[in-house]
């Protein structure tokens, strides 16, 4: 064999055997690093796993803390709800549980308030009426559920009233509330409730009067979530705590303001409801801009500014002042609406819609301060002027 290959065989042999250590070396580092790695990946996906399971299990104490914290809030919203449902008593001091065990008054004057209305609105005038001899109650319903299931609630609660021995009541309602009234009025005779599947006999009512009532609806009713917002804020604001900010969770589903929506079905068949001849009915409507058609009728007794002006343009002067306070009415319902069912006696008189019957909080305080007298609502008169009158003579089926 020549040399030269020789040598290459010789220098290639030993090129092959220095380069065997260290390429077993690389291969035991590799599967080193291999076997650390899995190990790590097992680790961290060990301690990944704990982490979820005990992440899993803090968000369902969690979540169960939460979900009893929110029905515990829920039950305490039915409970406080539950206070102002159904029929209560004007106690002297404030309004107490009706005892139906109790002796009590043949007859007695039942307030019913209207959408979004807790009852506040009775605070003055249920303390008035009972000064006047009267025995009152408050009926509480879920102010945002329709107000036809309304008047069912009250039908219910009038058979109670009968069961404790009241004989004649008059109903005064403000605003949906005199709707109510009237819904319980018009389905059956008076003197028991006949209209009403289920119901035995109840007090016969001998007088209704609606008070601010919107027999052809508001156009505010499809803003009342803002209203209901408005009441619920109220509540939280006197009594923080999530119990008053889930209150609007337990007070109706918002049938009210379909129903109050004029041209609704409701309101269309409430109002082709003949009204039964032996109840007293009287519609009280409220103009809050009262003030400009005074001012009008004396701008237009002025014979300078007829002279000037001429009297048919002073006319129509009048003329669109009077249709603009009538439209306006007591601020949320107008005039024309609150007196439109065709039935019984008309009252108009000034005053927004809560003037009515409860005087506002700053007008007081101002008057208080000034030392100034405090003239009452507005509405006063004309219930205070009704309720306990001789009942009509139950022969009469339909008004005249």
């Amino acid at each position: 064999m020549p040399l030269r290959p020789l040598a290459s065989i010789v220098l290639l042999s030993a090129v092959v055997v220095s380069l065997t250590p260290a390429e077993s070396s690389m291969e035991c580092a590799l599967a080193r690093v291999h076997e650390v790695t899995d190990r790590a990946a097992s680790a961290v996906t060990g301690v990944v796993v704990d982490a979820g399971e005990a992440l899993c299990q803090t968000s369902h104490v969690v979540r169960g803390a939460v979900v009893h914290r929110i029905d515990r809030a829920l039950d305490g919203a039915r409970s406080k709800q539950a206070e102002r449902l159904g029929l209560q008593r004007w106690g002297g001091q404030g309004w107490v549980p009706l005892p139906l065990d109790q002796e009590t008054a043949a007859r007695g004057v039942v307030l019913v308030h209207g959408l979004d209305e807790p009852g506040v609105i009775w605070a003055e005038l249920a303390p008035e009426l009972a000064a006047l001899g009267h025995t009152v109650y408050r009926f509480g319903y879920p102010n945002d559920q329709h107000p036809s299931r309304s008047a069912e609630s009250l039908a219910s609660a009038l058979e109670h009233l009968s069961a404790a021995g009241v004989q004649r009541i008059d109903l005064v309602g403000h605003s949906m509330g005199g709707l109510v009234a009237r819904d319980v009025a018009t389905r059956g005779p008076a003197w028991s409730l006949s209209g009403w599947p289920g119901m035995s006999a109840g007090p016969r009512i001998c007088t209704v009067i609606a008070v601010g009532s919107p027999a052809l609806g508001s156009p505010l009713a499809p803003f009342a979530p803002l209203s209901e917002i408005k009441e619920h804020t109220l509540e939280f604001i006197d009594d923080p705590g999530l119990t008053s900010a889930l209150g609007f969770l337990v007070d109706g589903r918002g049938g009210s303001a379909d129903a109050l929506t004029p041209g609704s079905a409701y309101l269309d068949e409430l109002n082709a409801r003949s009204w039964p001849g032996d109840i007293a009915l009287t519609q009280v409507a409220g103009r809050v801009l009262e003030p400009v058609a005074d001012a009008t009728d004396a701008l237009a007794a002025n014979h300078r500014l007829r002279a000037t002006l001429g009297e048919d343009r002073l006319a129509r002067l009048q003329m669109h002042a009077e249709q603009a306070v009538d439209a306006v009415g007591d601020g949320v319902v107008g005039v024309e609406s609150a007196i439109a069912y065709p039935w019984g006696e008309i009252v108009i008189t000034s005053g927004d819609h809560r003037s009515l019957l409860h005087r506002h909080g700053a007008e007081r305080s101002i008057r208080r301060w000034l030392g100034a007298a405090e003239p009452q609502p507005f509405a006063w008169e004309a219930i205070t002027a009704r309720v306990g009158c001789e009942c009509a003579d139950p022969d009469r089926t339909e008004a005249e």
